[in-house]
């Protein structure tokens, strides 16, 4: 039996433990946040007369293969004039399709709203967590009247939960021409949790093989089947639990799930055979 002191050390030793894991738990999902948070600028901003091309990432989805932005036109110096532009434009955007908002020419004197964009994620999803996606976007500014292109500036910004994007301007466009590469790969969280996911299942698994060569060795439990049969089904939920996970077929489920189900499923029939053979009344 402890005694008190050994009660009170053990307790302050669980806490301290317990604080410190918390503390460091609180300043992951801060560097995380902080790194997971798209900040990105490309242009000439010192140009005055221009049109700056605020970018917002709204919606990512990689089972859709669907990436959404949202597009605000700003423009500035003798482009500008109060919530509208001074100048017919035209808006060209390759590989994109247009979800809301003003269509590709924005006549003089509109007001400038919000434009969406729609477009197809290249990756393979079934990678799942270590899949990684990209787009390639690609913006034109022109004066219609007369036709000459517009210089622009773009930032792109967002934070989406659970990926992680990267961003690099593409050279050797013509002017006016602004030209991104957008990475989207899971983030560490996500990943970490798929893989503890992984872990629990093949812990799991193991256990379960214990409890076969127990039964092939005549140890027998009249519970185990119905044991087997919840665990068959509770992996089922384990699996779709992890964050972001698409349909069954992907890289974590050949890394984990489906062998583990398959031990499962054969201590299953195991213990059936089991229980036949004692009948227990």
């Amino acid at each position: 039996m402890p005694s008190k002191k050994q009660l009170i050390s053990a307790t302050v030793l669980t806490l301290v433990i317990f604080l410190s894991a918390y503390i460091i738990a609180i300043n992951a999902f801060q560097r995380e946040s902080d790194e997971d948070t798209i900040s990105f600028q490309a242009g000439d901003k010192e140009v005055l007369d221009r049109v700056d091309v605020d970018v917002n990432v709204l919606y990512i989805d990689p089972v859709r293969e669907q990436l959404l932005l949202r597009l605000t036109l700003i423009p500035t110096g003798d482009l500008c004039n109060g919530f509208s532009c001074s100048n017919s434009l035209r808006l060209v955007f390759p590989g994109a399709g247009r979800t809301g908002g003003q269509g590709e020419v924005i006549p003089e004197g509109a007001t400038l709203e919000p434009l969406d964009l729609s477009y197809v994620l290249d990756g393979q999803v079934n990678d799942y967590p270590f899949d990684r996606h990209n787009a390639t976007l690609i913006f034109y500014l022109s004066q219609i009247d007369p036709e000459k292109a517009v210089l622009s500036a773009i930032r792109v910004r967002g934070n989406i939960p659970g990926y992680k994007v990267g961003i690099v301007a593409k050279d050797g466009y013509p002017q006016g021409f602004n030209a991104l590469d957008m990475t989207i790969v899971r983030s560490s969280t996500v990943k970490n949790t798929a893989l503890a996911g992984m872990v629990v299942m093949w812990v799991i698994g193991l256990c379960v093989s214990a409890l076969i060569v127990l039964h092939l060795n005549g140890w027998y439990n009249v519970r185990m089947p119905a044991f087997f049969a919840a665990l068959l089904f509770g992996l089922f939920s384990l699996r779709n639990s992890m964050p972001g996970t698409p349909s069954i077929g992907t890289y974590s489920d050949f890394l984990a799930f489906i062998w583990v189900e398959g031990i499962v499923a054969l201590a299953l029939v195991v213990s059936l055979a089991a229980t036949l053979k004692n009948r227990p009344v």
